[in-house]
């Protein structure tokens, strides 16, 4: 994700995001200030134009900094998932599983079977390493769920886990600043469609969205393709 923003006042402003992604937007917004006291510290005069480049190595763990869209996580990114395409699946659902879990106050084992679950308590308890993490998680992530839970969500029944996800689509605002979304082809971690998707829902908010389709890259190697583009397009915002 990148934002180029050439006017005063906030970054992004956002809007009905649910209450997990309005917590990392507030994070990402007191990050966003820190650097502020530095150049006035030592002297720096800073352009009045601020350009924000989201990085994300593990970008399921950050849906939410910034409102970077995450367009039916329910609905794309949590089937796709599910089949573990990714070596990092297992640990994303987990994580997200166990993290939900707790915000909204709903039993693990809804969802998880009860070793599962177990599991996951004792690996995200803050003591373990990700190394640690992701040796003892099973490689595809659909043991870990209940077969029951498994069966209502692809026949499409509710359940609280999908609503929160769902009230966590960071899609629901229209950027104020020109917003780009840089994807690999080859990406098995994210789907593109995470991008094509979430810039469709955006500009039907009245976004300023663009999607540009990097090449043939999967989700490690398609940064230092991106990275160059973001550089240039940055400049052409600078030249105005």
């Amino acid at each position: 994700m990148s934002v180029a923003e050439g006017t005063r006042g906030s970054l992004v402003s956002v809007e009905r995001v649910g209450a997990h992604s309005a917590l990392k937007l507030r994070m990402a917004q007191r990050v966003a200030r820190i650097p502020r006291r530095f150049p006035v510290d030592h002297g720096i005069e800073l352009r009045r134009v601020t350009y924000w480049t989201e990085l994300s190595g593990q970008p399921q763990l950050a849906t939410g900094l910034l409102g970077v869209p995450r367009r039916h996580r329910a609905d794309v990114t949590l089937p796709w998932a599910l089949e573990g395409h990714a070596a990092s699946h297992s640990t994303y659902l987990a994580y997200i599983a166990h993290s939900y879990s707790r915000v909204y106050d709903q039993p693990l084992e809804s969802l998880l079977t009860d070793d599962a679950a177990g599991l996951v308590r004792e690996l995200f308890d803050g003591l373990h390493t990700a190394d640690e993490i992701v040796s003892r998680l099973p490689p595809v992530p659909m043991p870990m769920f209940r077969e029951t839970w498994v069966q209502g969500f692809r026949s499409g029944q509710a359940s609280w886990f999908l609503d929160a996800l769902r009230e966590n689509e960071a899609v629901k605002w229209a950027p104020r600043a020109p917003l780009r979304l840089y994807y690999g082809a080859s990406d098995v971690d994210v789907h593109p469609d995470d991008a094509v998707l979430g810039a469709q829902k955006l500009r039907e908010h009245g976004g300023n969205v663009e999607v540009i389709a990097v090449g043939d890259f999967d989700h490690a190697s398609v940064v230092f393709h991106a990275v160059p583009m973001v550089q240039e397009w940055f400049a052409q915002v600078a030249d105005g």
